[in-house]
């Protein structure tokens, strides 16, 4: 997506602004340069297909009650549809960190992701292979602790679905 300038948020750039209205154009399917909330959905699918692929770590696209809310949010004159302006106000606060909360912007969503898969998952891992050896757990020397890592985040993630 291209180098941004020094100072300039990503948001704010030329590379962020012209995937933003690829995303909406291919969004738009009956061409009336405004869209719908179910071309809002598929824009914000489209949009955060080619912000995954250039990030580390994968961020979920907006559920229907999100992407719901984002268009009464965002639809300024309240026609129901989105004009390609107002899809980029809110796919710069859907990205930016001039968000309501800090915690909301997709960069502190993205360290989040980042910290738990290179930092919590292997010292959990670590962590577990060494209390298993310590119960001298026969087999347990062979297991990578990555594998232990791997099983600690599935179990996790197994967990977090069912509440």
């Amino acid at each position: 997506m291209g180098f941004r300038r020094l100072g300039q948020r990503f948001e704010d750039s030329g590379a962020f602004k012209r995937v933003s209205r690829s995303s909406f154009r291919k969004a738009d399917r009956d061409n009336s340069g405004t869209i719908d909330v179910k071309e809002l959905h598929i824009a914000l699918l489209l949009l955060y297909d080619k912000l995954n692929s250039s990030l580390p770590v994968h961020m979920p696209v907006p559920d229907k009650a999100v992407v719901d809310d984002l268009m009464r949010t965002h639809d300024v004159n309240a026609n129901g549809e989105l004009s390609f302006e107002e899809f980029h106000r809110l796919a710069k606060a859907q990205l930016g960190v001039r968000t309501k909360t800090w915690h909301q912007s997709l960069w502190f969503k993205v360290l989040k992701r980042w910290s738990l898969k290179a930092v919590l998952w292997p010292v959990t891992g670590h962590h577990i292979k060494k209390g298993l050896v310590a119960l001298d757990i026969p087999l347990v020397s062979g297991v990578p602790a990555s594998v232990l890592a791997y099983a600690a985040e599935a179990s996790y993630r197994a967990a977090r679905s069912l509440v």
